[in-house]
């Protein structure tokens, strides 16, 4: 069963129509919206998955930055940091990565249906909505929303992911243009490494992380402001953000010898002082924060 185009009446649950339509609203004209752009309800929050999307053109990879509460019970683990396929259970490790690959592929949205006969003989529909996050044409995040539907009884929640390991077919799927028009036919993306930005072109465009003025200061309080020292090179790859009980997944956008910019999922739980290590490698570098907007942070290697 491929996936083909469909369109947001495809979707059955009123939630995941509503964060569709959303996302849609957001993309505005383009392909798919930026992350720091989506603010999903709090009834929402619990439901969604964060992935961060790891690809230099060749090798993809889509790890787990945040998890809610809802999605934990369901997994009964949690593998925030783990990659996609450490994470989905082997019966549905390829189907898992073909969605995934399918929604950055060509930035639409993957909606697909898996479906269990469960202990209680009962069928247990599991509604998985993708959404694409990015911004130059990449997909950058992706924001996995999960619905567990029955209409014959409650859903046991807790550790209901065991039973799709070995009694789960999928019965549906489709990708959704951010346009709402499920007719068109979805152009793949092109898979190569988008070069490092130069300091002027990071000028010309102020919704670069790069080109960010400074908005707080790590000490004192005093603003400074960012002196590019050396130049930054796109890296997109995962670190790991410590700080006084602060443990939290980023994604370095850009690095140099003297400082970097990272996405986060909720810049204002980030202290102005941390540790950060990348992925890979051993070494800890002391960061200090220079600027911050919602879901983005500039750092000073100290």
């Amino acid at each position: 069963m491929p996936f083909g185009p469909t369109s947001i009446q495809s979707v059955k649950s009123p939630n995941q129509r509503a964060l569709l339509a959303q996302w849609q609203a957001l993309a505005a004209g383009r392909l798919f919206p930026e992350l720091g752009e989506f603010a999903a309800p709090e009834r929402d929050l619990k439901q969604l998955i964060l992935w961060g999307v790891e690809d230099d053109g060749q090798l993809r990879r889509f790890r787990m930055q945040k998890l809610g509460e809802r999605a934990l019970e369901a997994i009964a683990a949690d593998f925030s940091g783990k990659t996609m396929d450490e994470v989905v259970p082997e019966p549905l490790r390829t189907f898992g990565l073909e969605a995934a690959n399918a929604c950055a592929d060509f930035g639409w949205a993957a909606y697909s249906i898996i479906t269990i006969i469960d202990t209680n003989a009962h069928q247990v529909d599991c509604e998985r909505l993708l959404l694409p996050f990015g911004r130059d044409g990449a997909v950058e995040h992706i924001i996995a929303a999960l619905q567990l539907i029955s209409f014959q009884g409650t859903v046991e929640r807790c550790g209901i992911a065991h039973e799709f390991k070995a009694k789960s077919g999928v019965t549906f799927r489709g990708l959704i243009a951010a346009s709402g028009n499920g007719t068109t036919t979805p152009l793949k993306l092109p898979r190569t490494p988008r070069p490092p930005q130069a300091t002027h072109a990071a000028t010309a465009n102020p919704a670069s992380p790069a080109a960010e003025a400074p908005e707080q200061k790590a000490e004192a309080g005093r603003p400074v402001t960012e002196k590019r020292r050396a130049p930054r090179r796109v890296v997109h790859k995962t670190g790991r953000i410590s700080a006084r009980g602060v443990r939290e997944i980023c994604t370095v956008r850009d690095i140099s010898a003297t400082g970097a910019a990272l996405d986060v999922v909720d810049a204002t739980k980030v202290p102005d002082l941390f540790t950060l290590v990348l992925e890979m490698e051993s070494a800890a570098r002391s960061c200090a924060v220079i600027w911050r907007k919602a879901r983005q942070l500039g750092v000073e290697f100290r």
